[in-house]
């Protein structure tokens, strides 16, 4: 997925950065050689780039998202049905239901359920948004 697709989603693209932003942060908290002014540098400042760092990481290692997803309750799995067409298929499954394109390639299938995942993501988002501004 490419940064102009991922800027359809807005509500998921935002997320996306605090999650990485609040992953760099952890880490380095966890880091006692770390120099506390670099510590609160990198807190004001964040990480350059992120919205590169995120489609690099949808393209590379897709299945490495599906952690954030469980943080929204759009759960992820991946599946295996050596029965289906040609060598097997790996088939994703979201929230328990069938759903994406399959694909003798892992990859292929992971990376389909992270832009079903995505979409489903910002719908939930705009609807919670949404809510707080009527309420």
């Amino acid at each position: 997925m490419t940064l102009e697709e991922l800027e359809k989603f807005p509500n998921t693209l935002d997320a996306l950065r605090n999650y990485y932003k609040d992953k760099l942060e952890s880490s380095i908290d966890e880091t006692a050689d770390v120099p506390d002014d670099f510590k609160e540098m990198v807190r004001m400042h964040g990480i350059t780039h992120v919205d590169d760092t995120i489609v690099a990481v949808t393209e590379s290692n897709p299945a490495s998202l599906f952690y954030f997803f469980d943080e929204h309750d759009i759960i992820i799995e991946m599946t295996f049905m050596p029965e289906l067409p040609m060598t097997g298929q790996f088939v994703p499954i979201i929230n328990g239901e069938m759903g994406g394109t399959t694909s003798s390639r892992r990859k292929d299938s992971e990376k389909f359920a992270v832009d079903i995942a995505i979409d489903l993501l910002e719908e939930k988002l705009t609807k919670s948004v949404s809510s707080k501004e009527n309420s």
